[in-house]
């Protein structure tokens, strides 16, 4: 079993797979260095931390934030006082982390590993929380039974996702203008060379590449037996995005669809 380590670069070892996680893990470590470019404004940055504290409470809890990335909810769960572990199989979205972690002096453990298959001892976490993560992997519901066996009785597990609106309807030309300035803004300021999403052999093999619904997370969160299960609209992050960012990125900026968080609570009768 891995241990929740202090992080340090000297500490970081190369997790390896094969496959379709393989070449997940080839993509995002093309990310992580575009992948905040004009996101976590001060503006935005307060936001997550008052939906945190709403979600979470302010008393410091034992959190797991699984996919971590580049530490957009680790570094304000950190900065609230909680004891955060990141877990990713990113090297290059973990770099970004740790730089961010250390440049605002806040304190954290990471991990290496599989989103679908942490390797952690049951019960271990007050909170397991991810962030854009589901639609992502290529079998969700493994890795939401994982994240609720690596949850404390009574623990909280927090999903931030959302349900982009293109299921069965031809992309208009105006939104592959805006897909190619916004990428071109990129590349003209951070020589992004990358695609917007992933390649078309990847996306067969994610069953929520075009997003993932409350009622589908609700469904997960069911037949695990989570209770006290509740539901709350995030989409206002889009607008907070598009305010706070340059003027050369808010001309090719359009937002994802819907954004929702789900939470429940892990019966206490779960051992």
């Amino acid at each position: 079993m891995y241990s929740s380590i202090r992080h340090s670069p000297n500490l970081f070892t190369m997790y390896s797979f094969s496959g379709i996680k393989k070449d997940l893990q080839d993509y995002w470590n093309t990310q992580g260095s575009i992948y905040d470019f004009g996101y976590e404004s001060e503006e935005e940055c307060q936001y997550w931390q008052q939906i945190l504290n709403e979600l979470i409470g302010k008393k410091s809890q034992k959190i797991l934030d699984v996919g971590t990335g580049t530490g957009l909810l680790a570094r304000n769960l950190a900065f609230l006082g909680h004891d955060v572990t990141g877990l990713d199989f990113s090297m290059d979205m973990t770099d970004q982390a740790r730089k961010k972690m250390e440049r605002y002096d806040l304190s954290w453990n990471i991990v290496m590993g599989d989103a679908e298959h942490p390797d952690f001892l049951d019960n271990s976490f007050d909170v397991v929380i991810c962030r854009y993560l589901l639609w992502t992997l290529p079998h969700p519901d493994i890795a939401v039974s994982e994240w609720i066996r690596v949850l404390k009785p009574g623990g909280k597990i927090i999903i931030i996702d959302g349900k982009r609106k293109r299921i069965g309807i031809k992309e208009p030309i105006s939104s592959k203008i805006n897909k190619f300035l916004w990428a071109f803004s990129r590349w003209i300021c951070r020589g992004y060379t990358g695609i917007q999403g992933h390649n078309i052999e990847l996306e067969k093999n994610l069953p929520y590449f075009e997003g993932i619904s409350a009622e589908e997370i609700l469904g997960y969160f069911s037949s695990h037996g989570i209770m006290n299960c509740k539901t709350r609209d995030l989409t206002e992050v889009h607008n907070i995005i598009r305010r706070n960012l340059p003027w050369y990125l808010k001309f090719g900026y359009k937002s994802s669809g819907i954004v929702q968080v789900v939470s429940g609570e892990k019966s206490l009768d779960d051992n």
